[in-house]
């Protein structure tokens, strides 16, 4: 991690950062050893990873490097963990597997981006990464289609009640939930991206992955850098594994640099994009092309949102509605996209609004009154998500 006068981060912060990677390289792998000498709060090393989704990177790490400094107990735990989460992720791939070849036996495109697919991805080895959900990516001519075959199979909807009007519905959100009833197992269907236009996935453009043995659709890594960039920005960043997916993605995986650049700019993403690769720079030392560092530094306010979010990220606070809308305005291409985001946002009823809510077809206008009203009573409630 690259040192800032300004930014102050504790020991154990520092260690979480440095054992967020696969790449270990001899200077991290020093400090590593070095900060584990000292007398560090090792209950609030598992509870900051555990908030950010980070154990079995933690546990990972530290068992190769210096298992012999770390107390008994701590090594024990995590090794528990890690186990647990290797059961639990290989439960989830079988799942996955299962509902992928149902939708491709009625002619479904489904298209698995984050959970296994990204685990496989990103680093390697299923086990290294912490999912609670399936997500996968679904055209919106195939929703209707797809959702009777969850329902008939053992899945129910996440809402209390059906969402009416459906085509209202589906032509305004972006994803259905479903719970399995026997496993308990959720899953997200997908048809759009939130913060990108609906053209945004080309089905030219997909390409094949490998999943315990069987070969599915996946995007194209330009593609999915671009999803996992505008994914932690609509979520402020709030969850450390989502830089340490990304930076693993790219030292992974080939990306052509120059067609990222030309959608994010085609998609008034760039911004977002640019912070994304600062903070995995600052973060995890990523080698990124020199033309496109040049390109991080384009507008300051690049490197004081990047600083900023590295504080956020540290510290256990909630996010009020008030900090939300500035870092969502500040992060846009523009202001215009800013102050239409931040509008979108407040007033764009999500599925809660539909859940909790049950209007008639007549009156749908009115969940456009009433979001902002459940936002000012509720407030903004922000919490790591798969």
């Amino acid at each position: 991690m690259e040192n800032d006068k300004n930014l102050k981060l504790s020991s154990e912060d520092e260690l979480l950062i440095c054992c967020s990677n696969t790449w270990i390289d001899p200077e991290t792998m020093s400090k590593i050893v070095s900060l584990v000498s000292e007398d560090l709060d090792w209950n609030y090393i598992i509870q900051l990873a555990s908030r950010h989704r980070l154990k079995p990177l933690l546990y990972r790490n530290i068992n190769l490097i210096c298992p012999d400094m770390v107390p008994e107990n701590v090594l024990c735990e995590l090794k528990e963990y890690f186990n647990a989460n290797v059961r639990k992720n290989l439960l989830m791939t079988g799942e996955l597997i299962k509902i992928l070849e149902l939708l491709k036996a009625y002619g479904i495109d489904a298209i698995p981006y984050k959970g296994p697919s990204l685990a496989l991805l990103a680093y390697e080895n299923l086990a290294l990464r912490e999912f609670n959900d399936l997500d996968i990516f679904i055209f919106k001519k195939d929703v209707l289609k797809t959702k009777k075959l969850m329902k008939s199979n053992k899945y129910s909807l996440y809402f209390l009640n059906d969402p009416k009007p459906e085509s209202h519905y589906i032509n305004t959100q972006r994803e259905y939930k479903f719970i399995n009833d026997i496993n308990g197992i959720m899953v997200e269907m997908h048809w759009r991206f939130q913060g990108i236009s609906d053209n945004f996935i080309d089905q030219k453009s997909l390409k094949n992955i490998e999943i315990n043995r069987r070969n599915t659709l996946r995007f194209s890594n330009e593609d999915l850098l671009l999803i996992l960039c505008t994914h932690s920005a609509n979520h402020n960043w709030i969850s450390l594994s989502w830089i340490s997916d990304i930076a693993q993605f790219i030292q992974n995986q080939n990306i052509n640099w120059p067609y990222v650049l030309d959608k994010a700019n085609t998609y008034e993403i760039k911004k977002i994009l640019c912070i994304n690769l600062y903070l995995v720079k600052y973060l995890f030392n990523i080698k990124i092309p020199q033309d496109i560092l040049e390109r991080l530094s384009y507008e300051y306010s690049v490197k004081d949102i990047s600083l900023n979010i590295i504080k956020q990220i540290f510290e256990q606070h909630d996010i009020n509605l008030a900090k939300e809308a500035l870092i969502q305005f500040r992060i846009r291409d523009n202001w215009i996209n800013g102050i239409k985001f931040c509008l979108w946002r407040a007033f764009s009823p999500t599925s809660l609004e539909w859940d909790t809510l049950q209007l008639p077809e007549i009156l749908y206008p009115l969940y456009y009154i009433y979001r902002p009203i459940r936002l000012l009573i509720y407030g903004a409630r922000f919490k790591p998500k798969e």
